[in-house]
């Protein structure tokens, strides 16, 4: 299970940071694909095999990470096996759309894939929105890269045991961030200010340290 945790972070982190290094808007990128565990983290096929394994286990569930009211926001991975473009070094796979405006006749077709897609799903009374993850944390990487850094050393630390998880840093970071956009509060009603507050609203979170 650490493994498959650590090679997703890997994942995302490798794709964020390709958003941001082409300047694309990576609206709907997968976060980890076959070809990434292998050529980018030196995976067996055993590996390869275990680590979409674990991830069909995985997307049978969602994970919870804001709750307050009729306000409700969860992770909810998703395994697809589909056509895929990436760049020619194979460092990093687009959208649709990037490819349509960033990358066309400078990509590379690869049929049949399996990829792991990251979705953040918000229910707001009747209303329910999902985003892909990863724009979410390319938008965060952007504007913020210090925020973005602190954010996976956070999740890494927690999964790996490795160091003391900052997580007066990672609460910091939330609220700056949540405060300086003028709309936050229409989708996240009530902001956390305290790390009881925060294991409160964030069941993810709080389930995680109990079983740490």
């Amino acid at each position: 299970m650490r493994e498959f945790l650590l090679a997703t972070l890997a994942g995302i982190k490798q794709q964020v940071t390709k958003c941001v290094e082409y300047g694309v808007t990576c609206r709907d990128v997968p976060a980890v694909t076959s070809t990434f565990l292998r050529k980018c983290l030196g995976f067996s096929n055993f590996r390869v095999r275990r680590f979409w394994s674990l991830a069909n286990i995985y997307s049978k569930n969602t994970y919870v990470i804001y709750e307050y009211g009729d306000v409700k926001y969860w992770l909810l991975p998703e395994v697809h096996r589909r056509c895929l473009f990436a760049t020619p070094e194979l460092d990093f796979f687009m959208d649709v759309f990037d490819r349509r405006e960033h990358f066309r006749g400078r990509c590379v077709e690869l049929t049949n894939i399996p990829a792991l897609y990251i979705y953040l799903v918000g229910k707001v009374g009747n209303d329910v929105i999902k985003i892909n993850a990863l724009y979410v944390l390319s938008l965060i990487a952007r504007k913020e890269p210090q925020s973005f850094e602190k954010i996976l050393s956070f999740i890494r630390e927690l999964l790996t045991g490795n160091g003391e998880p900052d997580i007066n840093g990672v609460i910091e970071c939330a609220m700056r961030m949540l405060r300086s956009w003028d709309y936050s509060r229409v989708f996240v009603p009530l902001l956390p200010d305290s790390i009881e507050a925060l294991f409160i609203r964030c069941p993810v979170l709080r389930n995680s340290f109990i079983n740490t």
